[in-house]
């Protein structure tokens, strides 16, 4: 029954809480622009340690690479290079789709690099060693992917748990975002669940008190419209039941679609 999934709920409850200050494309565009009068210069995790003022521009990429690929362009458009850090084992999307392949290929060609998001969860039954050589398959396959040129070494974690947190984890094919020098010696913000803990990314940057930063977002709380977590949340699933109309015609091959019930709301909007 509807009415009892717990997440179908938490989409309807009118006190779902709403998008932290300035968790908007304005607002982000003018963190762009104002970075670049504070002279910050946007870069890769493997030039963080020859800049004296930076900002390290981090996207999860969790749900959604069509809501990555737009926020990509949008970057471009202001001349910010960013990394996106992409999940191997993800159950909503498959990177080895075509059409997230063309999303990853338009992330790259709009100047950006990706990196490996990874969810530890998927890889319970591994110990310490096993779990380092899953990092190295997955880099493995982002390469093979996307090219080893635009591939960071950084590795991101999917919800990672403490001892991810507190572990220095560095070999010769890759490194960890939560190591000490891009996660407690340099400002780090995020936007986690569409909220800041502190300061939002366009106060800290006007205090300009810190000279190097790391800022972790999420295309979701940028990209889809709504001004509360579930509105957001609600309109991602239109916006994929758009897609899967789509896939699901190219699947069986029966390009009428007229056998398909569904139909999205006008809110859906196909990137």
């Amino acid at each position: 029954m509807e009415q009892d999934d717990p997440f179908i709920s938490r989409m309807n409850d009118p006190n779902t809480r709403a998008i932290g200050k300035n968790i908007d494309l304005d607002s982000l565009e003018a963190f762009f622009q104002e970075a670049k009068q504070y002279r910050y210069a946007f870069i890769g995790y493997e030039e963080a340690k020859d800049s004296p003022r930076f900002v390290i521009m981090r996207h999860d990429v969790d749900v959604d690479l069509h809501y990555a690929r737009e926020l990509a362009l949008i970057e471009s458009r202001h001349g910010v290079k960013s990394t996106y850090f992409l999940m191997l084992r993800n159950p909503l999307y498959n990177l080895l789709s075509p059409g997230a392949l063309k999303c990853l290929r338009s992330i790259l060609d709009h100047g950006h690099h990706v990196g490996v998001h990874f969810d530890v969860s998927a890889y319970r039954e591994l110990d310490w060693p096993g779990l380092l050589k899953a990092i190295r398959d997955e880099l493995f396959l982002l390469k093979h992917l996307a090219g080893a040129s635009q591939v960071s070494r950084c590795v991101t974690f999917h919800k990672p748990n403490r001892h991810i947190l507190n572990a220095e984890i560095s070999t010769d094919e890759f490194f960890s975002g939560y190591n000490r020098s891009f996660f407690r010696d340099i400002r780090y913000i995020a936007d986690s669940g569409g909220n800041w803990r502190e300061e939002s990314i366009l106060e800290l940057i006007r205090g300009t008190q810190h000279p190097k930063i790391q800022f972790t977002s999420h295309p979701l709380w940028w990209i889809a419209p709504g001004r509360t977590q579930s509105e957001k949340l609600a309109a991602l699933l239109e916006h994929r039941a758009a897609y899967a109309e789509e896939d699901l015609a190219c699947t069986v091959n029966d390009p009428s679609r007229d056998f398909l019930l569904y139909r999205p709301s006008s809110q859906a909007r196909p990137i």
